[in-house]
């Protein structure tokens, strides 16, 4: 007999996925923040962090960028804030850094949202959601962000069309020690109503803190590229931390957290969960589903868990969140895998 143990496939696969840390909410002087975008990567990337994705407000980038504002590179009198962020984005991307621009829009329905993997800034403001669907099905490659939600976005109808565009809702957002909000409990009642969202922590930095603490977005991929970065983004394979340390994997029947996966009737979910966190102990893990009912309680006290188990699916559709409480009060927050039910 071979004294090799045969290797778990979750297990395997989850060494080849790496865990990048990082903030995908953030400002700078061009808008509402302090610093250039230059200055934010370079200052980030000191902090250790993984990527920055700078999201200042569309209006101020439709502006064309002054002399004064970033002395560093020669811009031309035409040149927006816009382009001058994609430029200093450009020049900071390094092999192990990942330097990205996005911006934020304001809706009149929605709030704030963060729009990713879009070229052309957004004019005006949306005030319906018509007006959003519009937008959306004209730049079918953006991946939207509802940003620091209320409880209003709870009051409004789910929309088909709608959940096809929107993937994220932040369930962090701030910097202590000013304001920093979890929205934990929107988030859940976002997924009951039908929208298939993951989760996202935002930094929403206005001054120049970028990665001075430890909450953060975790993007799962197979190595640090823009390319990648859009795929795990639209895929939704991310998690929130308050932990720069901690490592969560987290899959049914081989799916990564933020799939759609469909089973059928007598089909039973094979939950996989590697967790590791060797700064900041693991009190107790919770699987959380419809309705924020906690279906699974898996007290751990350590560095680490690693398990596989199985738990029964009772209705036909279902959403399941990995919850992690650690030490000093930090949580994390999975994206969902959501399970369909088919004859």
């Amino acid at each position: 007999m071979s004294k090799h143990k045969k290797k778990n496939k979750n297990e395997s696969k989850s060494k080849k996925l790496k865990f990048y840390f990082g903030i995908p909410h953030s400002h700078t002087a061009y808008s509402s923040g302090k610093g250039t975008p230059y200055e934010a990567y370079k200052y980030a990337r000191k902090k250790g962090l993984d990527y920055l994705v700078i999201t200042d407000h569309c209006k101020p980038l439709r502006g064309k960028i002054k002399e004064s504002e970033c002395k560093k590179f020669n811009y031309d009198k035409n040149d927006t804030r816009w382009v001058a962020t994609q430029n200093e984005a450009d020049e900071k991307n390094k092999k192990d850094f990942l330097a990205l621009s996005g911006y934020e829009i304001s809706t009149d329905y929605f709030g704030h949202m963060n729009v990713y993997n879009c070229e052309e800034v957004v004019h005006g403001k949306y005030k319906s959601k018509n007006c959003i669907l519009k937008w959306c099905e004209e730049h079918p490659e953006s991946i939207l962000c509802i940003n620091h939600p209320s409880n209003k976005v709870t009051k409004l109808p789910y929309s088909d069309e709608l959940n096809k565009y929107i993937n994220f809702v932040e369930v962090g957002n701030g910097i202590e020690p000013y304001k920093y909000i979890r929205r934990e409990k929107i988030y859940y009642e976002l997924l009951d109503k039908g929208w298939e969202i993951g989760a996202l922590n935002g930094q929403d930095n206005h001054k120049a803190n970028w990665g001075d603490t430890e909450n953060l977005t975790v993007v799962l991929m197979y190595k640090i590229n823009k390319n990648d970065f859009i795929k795990a983004l639209k895929n939704r394979n991310t998690y929130s931390t308050e932990s720069k340390n901690l490592r969560l994997y987290f899959t049914i029947n081989n799916n990564l957290m933020g799939s759609i996966i469909n089973i059928k009737e007598d089909e039973k979910l094979e939950f996989y969960i590697s967790i590791e966190d060797k700064k900041c102990d693991i009190i107790k893990i919770e699987i959380i589903s419809n309705n924020s009912i906690i279906i699974k309680t898996i007290t751990v006290n350590g560095k680490g868990f690693r398990e596989k188990f199985f738990i029964n699916q009772e209705c036909s559709k279902n959403w399941y969140v990995v919850r992690v409480t650690q030490n000093s009060n930090k949580i994390a927050i999975s994206s969902p895998i959501f399970v369909y039910r088919v004859n």
